[in-house]
């Protein structure tokens, strides 16, 4: 079976449970997609991620306790594979070269439209597949 024809599995990790319930939505009306978990800051991403290991996990930089860029670094410390789609809230946000150069492999922003943002898990989730 090839990649495009699997459901691509997906976490989601941010502190805002309306942003959360927002992008399951979007991902579940995809039919291509599944929430498999979600996690509400950085250290429970990091729990869930090891025992989900969804195909791409998005990920809110801004988060309190274990932020996003915490999370990322743990986790692709341990799985250097992961697919990890970082979301940030403005564009000046320095964290988003952060994201990018500890392992993130794309970063949107929460202003990004629904198309936008699934087109990058789709992205993320194919590459190296």
């Amino acid at each position: 079976m090839t990649r495009d024809k699997e459901i691509l599995r997906i976490l989601i990790v941010d502190d805002h449970p309306v942003m959360r319930d927002g992008l399951a939505a979007a991902i579940e009306s995809d039919g291509q997609m599944s929430v498999v978990g979600e996690a509400g800051d950085g250290a429970e991403a990091i729990v869930r991620y090891r025992e989900l290991r969804p195909d791409v996990t998005v990920i809110d930089l801004h988060m309190p306790g274990v932020d996003g860029l915490e999370a990322i670094t743990a986790i692709m410390k341990e799985y250097p594979s992961a697919r990890i789609l970082a979301i940030a809230s403005c564009i000046g946000d320095v964290r988003i070269k952060r994201a990018l150069a500890i392992g993130a492999g794309a970063c949107l922003l929460k202003t990004d439209s629904q198309r936008e943002i699934l087109a990058a898990i789709r992205s993320l989730a194919n590459k190296n597949a």
